[in-house]
């Protein structure tokens, strides 16, 4: 039995369960809720206008949310006011503060990311823009003082996931004008605190910052708290910028060459990715424009690649070279799968017998060498017991046993170790896999969350208040695995003999509790291999037995 391995992957899941089981968290979702879910932004619903012109352009525009004001000037917003334009793929909210784009929902998922300003001006974001033009899916907001005048041109696509923007500068002097300005290509407003339990609390290491340049990959993990240590502040030439999550991405890429790029930590909840474009020379009387194009959606590679922007190159399962090439073949496979058979939770099924059986060789390899070295077991016990009082003999001794009997000491362990950057894959593909989203299997009501049947009315430490039954069948298919090897097992040392014992008992039940929030596609996956390795042992029991 691959024991080396699955401890190994069990390990790693207990120190993340644990970690997160026992940090302190609030019970208050309030900050998360006004965020994630549009209608609960306080825009009183009396003084909302709902209004659809003759394109089927729809938006309403909410009014007297009052700010405070530090500044006597007539240039900062006094009261913001929001303007909503819903497409099929978004709900996009804009304000006059700033003449910004502060909140967008992606309407499928009924998600909005934790990003509170889109396309900022520095210096600009807390003027009163006013609403200049607002049809056929163009928002266009000014700002004028008596030397500049600023337009901020937002063109929604009404079929896809993109938002373009156009800054135009005018020089209202008669003198020219050298410029070096900051766009705050997002602002990441993460809520401190989630309830405790949830799905955002459980998905925040997920969160990720990233700036991709012509030369380096800049990216942050576990984005949901900042200090002065993310402050970095470089000059290159940035492709792409902004934030991923678990499942979607915000993506701004600048049309402009840039100079520098600057993350800019302003609390601990709050960070601003900012961009510098190459120093601007506006003419007496003349104008400059930077464009930029939003992409806010799903993480999903095909819809990622169908804009030939470069987009895809935010997708990324591991840092680690060679396991994001498996997890990048692995997740090519299973699409490939899903055009044949458009069920996800079949295509898990397919993919789980698909690399089992392609490695069945190795794991057949492993199990049988360890099989072997248990034979060995009384010999070895003997040896340590003549030379323990001489490790170089007995090292000598163990080495020409080995070789009399045509054994490698490390044949059982090297083919599960091969093994390890598939199962590593894997992991990533069901976990972040945003097709998963949604999807049913069976009683499965979705894949990305554990399959719970129903719900307790109490909590039970590690488990919660719901009854997952994956994670219990996973339990059972372990206890018979764990017989089937003891049976095959020959084990002379009565203090390793107690051990095994103990694990036998105690490992399937560690797995089940470590997998017991999972993602039931995940959860599913790794019960299937399971049901593969029992009858794996169980051939070879009987083979034995021969």
């Amino acid at each position: 039995m691959e024991k080396r391995l699955f401890l190994a992957i069990a390990l790693s899941f207990l120190v993340l369960y644990v970690w997160s089981a026992l940090r302190p968290k609030s019970h208050s979702d309030q900050v998360y809720n006004q965020i994630n879910n549009p209608q609960n932004i306080q825009l009183p619903a009396e003084e909302e206008l709902q209004q659809k012109d003759s394109s089927g352009f729809d938006y309403s525009q909410t009014i007297d949310k009052n700010i405070d004001v530090t500044d006597n000037t007539q240039q900062k917003t006094e009261k913001e006011t929001f303007t909503h334009v819903a497409t099929p793929k978004l709900n996009l909210y804009f304000t006059n503060t700033g003449g910004n784009l502060k909140t967008a929902e992606i309407v499928q998922y009924n998600k909005t990311l934790p990003i509170s300003i889109y396309g900022g001006i520095e210096g600009f974001n807390d003027f009163d823009f006013k609403l200049d033009r607002l049809d056929n899916y163009l928002v266009s907001y000014v700002y004028e003082n008596d030397e500049l005048r600023i337009t901020k041109n937002y063109r929604v696509s009404e079929d896809d996931y993109l938002v373009t923007l156009d800054v135009i500068l005018e020089n209202k002097t008669k003198m020219s004008k050298q410029k070096d300005i900051w766009l705050n290509s997002v602002k990441l407003d993460i809520p401190p605190h989630h309830a405790k339990n949830s799905v955002e609390a459980r998905d925040q290491s997920l969160y990720e910052y990233f700036v991709i340049t012509n030369k380096e990959q800049v990216r942050k993990s576990k984005a949901h708290k900042f200090s002065d240590k993310n402050n970095k502040k470089e000059s290159a030439v940035v492709d792409l910028i902004g934030y991923r999550d678990r499942y979607f991405s915000v993506i701004y890429k600048p049309s402009q060459e840039t100079q520098a790029y600057h993350i800019r930590p302003i609390d601990e909840d709050t960070l601003s990715l900012d961009i510098s474009p190459q120093e601007i020379n506006i003419p007496a009387g003349g104008s400059e424009s930077l464009t930029a194009t939003f992409f806010i959606g799903p993480e999903n590679l095909k819809i990622l690649n169908e804009y030939n922007m470069g987009f895809d190159k935010v997708k990324k399962f591991y840092r680690f070279p060679l396991f994001d090439v498996i997890a990048m073949l692995i997740y090519y496979l299973l699409h490939l799968i899903h055009k044949v058979i458009p069920q996800w939770g079949i295509c898990i099924l397919i993919i789980s017998a698909i690399i089992y059986f392609s490695m069945y060789p190795l794991t057949l390899r492993g199990m049988t060498s360890m099989k072997k070295m248990q034979s060995l077991q009384p010999k070895v016990l003997a040896l340590r017991d003549k030379y323990k009082d001489n490790p170089q003999k007995l090292n000598k001794e163990m080495m020409e046993l080995y070789r009399e009997n045509k054994i490698n000491p490390f044949g059982g362990c090297l083919p599960f170790l091969f093994q390890m950057p598939v199962f590593i894959g894997l992991y990533q593909v069901l976990w972040r896999d945003v097709s998963f989203k949604g999807a049913e299997f069976l009683w499965i009501k979705d894949l990305t969350e554990p399959d719970r049947l129903f719900t307790f009315g109490f909590n039970i430490p590690f488990i919660g208040n719901e009854f997952n039954i994956l994670p219990v069948v996973m339990i059972v298919i372990m206890f018979f695995q764990q017989k089937l090897t003891a049976k095959n097992m020959v084990i002379a040392d009565p203090d390793q003999a107690a051990q095994q014992k103990m694990m036998q008992r105690i490992f399937p039940v560690l797995l089940g509790v470590i997998f017991y929030k999972f993602a039931s596609g995940l959860t599913l996956y790794f019960t299937m291999f399971y049901i593969y390795s029992t009858f794996t042992q169980w051939k070879i029991s009987k083979e034995t037995a021969k």
